[in-house]
């Protein structure tokens, strides 16, 4: 007499849904940033509150339906995209851990189906050169004048244009990771998309802006922070946040 081969499913480790994505964020919290890490705890909390969080196991159909649930509520297709990619690494750490076998993990099944939500075409979005040239202008005389939040604005803003360094890479520099007589700057593995160390590169416009902030960037006992807060919202001289380095840019 022959047995039918138990499933993954039928072998589990116990534990619902919202155990195994406790355990998830747990995991990744000790390699991934805090935006990254809220936006994971965002959509997961979406998709159990939808799915119940005592569901097991995952299936492709809540999967689905979840997704067609979100597109009815008005999201965008990047949206959408962006949902099913987050809940795809879940269910990736899942098998990787052998919670979920590879036949049931539904975003394999979805993806074998080429069923999965499909990544929008936008066309890159950037500020018209003339544009910029205008803002940098006009901060450079608004700098001339003495104003504190001029002159650094002026060399947050040049110094992301011509490197493309990301805001959380900006947020992050130190007074020790610049070395203005090379037009330089480190990006620590810690702060970078990459993971990887990585060196950019300036102007001497860009390094004339820098030298300028330095010399009237308020200090704060135990900030190195390069750009920081100049009072109001945040205490003057505390490390400026990454949401902040936008605002600045839509306020200007």
């Amino acid at each position: 007499m022959t047995t039918k081969p138990q499933s993954a499913l039928d072998i589990q480790p116990k534990g619902t849904l919202q155990d195994w994505i406790n355990d998830f964020l747990l995991t990744k919290r000790r390699k991934w940033r805090p935006h990254t890490l809220q936006g994971y705890i965002r959509v997961l909390k979406l998709y159990s509150t939808y799915v119940g969080v005592d569901h097991w196991p995952p299936t492709r159909q809540g999967v689905l339906r979840w997704l067609d649930h979100v597109e009815q509520n008005g999201c965008s297709k990047t949206t959408i995209h962006t949902y099913w990619i987050h809940l795809r690494t879940f269910f990736n750490y899942l098998e990787k851990t052998g919670v979920l076998s590879p036949v049931d993990n539904p975003a394999r099944q979805i993806q074998k189906l080429d069923i999965e939500p499909d990544k929008p075409d936008l066309p890159p979005v950037a500020f018209p050169p003339e544009d910029l040239e205008r803002l940098f202008r006009y901060l450079d005389g608004e700098a001339k004048t003495g104003k504190l939040d001029a002159i650094r604005d002026l060399a947050l803003l040049h110094f992301a244009y011509v490197t493309g360094a990301r805001e959380g890479e900006i947020a992050s520099l130190t007074l020790d990771s610049f070395k203005l007589s090379a037009r330089e700057t480190t990006i620590l593995p810690e702060t970078s998309k990459s993971k990887k160390k990585r060196y950019v590169y300036f102007d001497d416009e860009v390094c004339q802006s820098l030298k300028n902030w330095l010399n009237v960037r308020p200090g704060r006992p135990g900030v190195s922070n390069v750009f920081v807060a100049l009072g109001g919202r945040w205490p003057k001289g505390s490390p400026l946040l990454p949401g902040a380095l936008y605002g600045i840019l839509q306020r200007r």
